[in-house]
C-alpha cells in the first residue's frame, strides 16, 4: 500500500501469516481487528519490513515521522517513555546523514527482527549503504516493525486494510 511518500512491506513467517488470516477472515476494518493484528505482530519475533520512498523527503520530515511513530508506540505501551526519549535523542546521530540532501526517491530502509535482535539498514537508490545497525533489545524490537501497527500511526489502518484486501475481506 502507499502512504503519502512510501510503500511499507511487512513479512511474517507462515504460521504468523496463518494467524493473521484467521483473525481477518470475513471481517472488515475495525479498531478491534487492528488491535488484534497489532498484538500478533507485537509478539512475533521473526519479522522483515522494507520501506521504499516514492519521492524525495527532507531530513526534518523523516525524523518527524520516526518520532511520531515512536511516540504512538509509547502511548500504546509498546515501549517505555525512557526508551522513547533515548530513541528520539539518537535520531540525529543515526540519520544525520540525511541532513544535507534528505532522502531520495527509491531509497530503502530495511528492518530484520529475530528475537530481540533488530538490524536496520538504510540503502540509497544508488545502492550505497548509509546505515547498517544491529541492536539487541526487546524494546528496540517493539519500537521497530510492531510500532507501525500502534494506534493512531499513519501506517496502522492501511497495513490492516492491505491484509484484508489480500484475504478478500
Amino acid at each position: 500500500f502507499n502512504i503519502d511518500v512510501l510503500t511499507l512491506t511487512v513479512r511474517v513467517p507462515p504460521e504468523v501469516a496463518e494467524r493473521l488470516r484467521s483473525l481477518s477472515e470475513g471481517r472488515s476494518y475495525s479498531e478491534d481487528l487492528a488491535d488484534s493484528v497489532a498484538a500478533v505482530v507485537l509478539e512475533t519475533e521473526d519479522l522483515w519490513a522494507r520501506q521504499v520512498l516514492h519521492r524525495d523527503v527532507g531530513y526534518d520530515r523523516m525524523a518527524g515521522g520516526m518520532r511520531e511513530t515512536a511516540q504512538r508506540a509509547a502511548e500504546a505501551s509498546y515501549i517505555s517513555e525512557e526508551y522513547l526519549e533515548g530513541f528520539t535523542a539518537r535520531i540525529p546521530e543515526l540519520f544525520g546523514f540525511l541532513r544535507d540532501d534528505g532522502a531520495s526517491e527509491g531509497d530503502e530502509i530495511f528492518f530484520r527482527i529475530r528475537g530481540d535482535t533488530v538490524r536496520t539498514v538504510y540503502r540509497t537508490v544508488e545502492g550505497e549503504v548509509r546505515l547498517d545497525r544491529t541492536v539487541v533489545d526487546p524494546e528496540a524490537r517493539r519500537a521497530s516493525v510492531p510500532a507501525f501497527f500502534a494506534p493512531e500511526t499513519r501506517f496502522r489502518r492501511r497495513l490492516v486494510e492491505s491484509l484484508l484486501e489480500r484475504d478478500g475481506g
